[in-house]
């Protein structure tokens, strides 16, 4: 019996020896835990914190500690499970070392934010878990590194980069970025690059506003012609009427033709250009084809086409006469702007045929005998001769 108690005194004794140094205090502005562990559960001001010894300091979701440290240890294969919020300053006396690592489980909505606080052996023993972000409820969030889903589980590390896509529900469009709700914003494309060390510092949130999508649009003419310098003021139809975004942009196909600014053509040179609306959302269309005419250019064309029905210099005759002159008065009834507009090559065809008819008036006058006081020549190009105050044709034959 007496053996008995010698054996169960002594097992006391060892086991007590074995734990001696086991230590987790939590209290005051004091942590002190070696090897052993110990939970943080309710928000705490620390002004020395000691975790050594393959310890672990369990922060609880919601709870937050904040250091004000005179001195900071942590080392010895130890561990912080962060699942609420380590901020404030660990001072200038720190020893971060020895495979020691800080757990941020950024979906439980852990931060951290610890100013003065590194890792001998590297940024890598601060280890971010997962990802923090929310919506408004109008739309949802996903999130990736690369190609790769992230998931609550995903490991990165401070400067490791997720790409957050917000996607929005049905009757809602997205809206912008902020540091949590109501926040900073910090951007307002769909998606945002964040590193994991910033959504350490903060939530990635969201949100997004009640949107009616356009259907269509529509513009007040499909067609117009203008003159040179002229206006005209186009006006886009919106569909449907209560659409949210009913901002459009104005494009033309050619503007040294025509140029359109909110709406309004101004025609610059002759020709044809078509003019385009753009909704933004959904980038629908409508087009007007615009025409521009030069009124100098309308003229100046008139006239040599009046140029071009006169028969070619062989086949001149006397009855041509009317039609040259014709020609002729237009030409010159012309301004200086028109006339300028009329070729060289244009104006050449009505200078040969006038010198055409010219040869053909004097070749009929030379065939004429005697003593020719007058040559009269009629609007149908007969030619008759005014002698000793008879009237003759050009073959001679008195006309009575």
């Amino acid at each position: 019996m007496r053996q008995l108690k010698f054996i169960i005194i002594l097992l006391s004794l060892i086991i007590g020896s074995a734990n001696v140094n086991a230590t987790s205090y939590i209290s005051g502005e004091m942590i002190t835990i070696m090897d052993s562990d110990g939970t943080l559960s309710t928000d705490m001001t620390c002004t020395r914190f000691d975790i050594m010894d393959n310890s672990t300091l369990t922060i609880n979701q919601g709870v937050t500690l904040t250091l004000n440290c005179q001195r900071f240890t942590f080392m010895d294969s130890s561990t912080i499970e962060l699942h609420g919020t380590l901020t404030g300053s660990a001072g200038s006396n720190v020893t971060w070392m020895y495979r020691s690592y800080i757990n941020v489980y950024l979906s439980d909505g852990a931060k951290y934010t610890v100013t003065g606080l590194s890792c001998m052996d590297g940024d890598n023993y601060l280890v971010y878990y997962g990802y923090d972000a929310a919506t408004d409820g109008n739309g949802t969030v996903s999130v990736k590194n690369g190609s790769t889903d992230v998931t609550s589980t995903s490991k990165g590390y401070k400067t490791t980069t997720y790409t957050f896509t917000a996607t929005p529900s049905d009757g809602y469009k997205f809206k912008n970025w902020t540091k949590g709700a109501g926040g900073e914003v910090l951007g307002t494309d769909a998606s945002i690059n964040v590193t994991c060390e910033q959504n350490g510092q903060y939530q990635v949130y969201a949100n997004f506003e009640e949107f009616v999508a356009v259907t269509g649009v529509t513009l007040s003419q499909t067609e117009a012609t203008l003159n040179v310098d002229e206006t005209l003021t186009l006006t886009a139809t919106v569909l449907p009427d209560d659409a949210t975004d009913k901002t459009v942009t104005w494009t033309s196909s050619d503007e040294t033709i025509a140029t359109v600014v909110d709406g309004v053509v101004t025609a610059v040179a002759a020709g044809t250009a078509t003019i385009t609306v753009t909704t933004t959302d959904g980038s629908f269309t409508a087009t007007c084809t615009i025409t521009v005419i030069d009124p100098d250019q309308v003229e100046a064309d008139a006239v040599v086409a009046l140029f071009d029905a006169l028969p070619a210099v062989a086949n001149i005759t006397l009855e041509d006469k009317a039609a040259i002159e014709t020609a002729r008065a237009a030409y010159e009834a012309l301004t200086a702007e028109q006339k300028a507009l009329v070729s060289a090559e244009d104006l050449a065809k009505l200078t040969a045929a006038e010198q055409a008819l010219a040869a053909l008036v004097a070749t009929a006058v030379e065939n004429i005998q005697g003593d020719v006081k007058n040559v009269k020549i009629l609007k149908n190009g007969q030619i008759f001769i005014i002698r000793n105050n008879q009237t003759y044709t050009v073959t001679g034959q008195e006309v009575k």
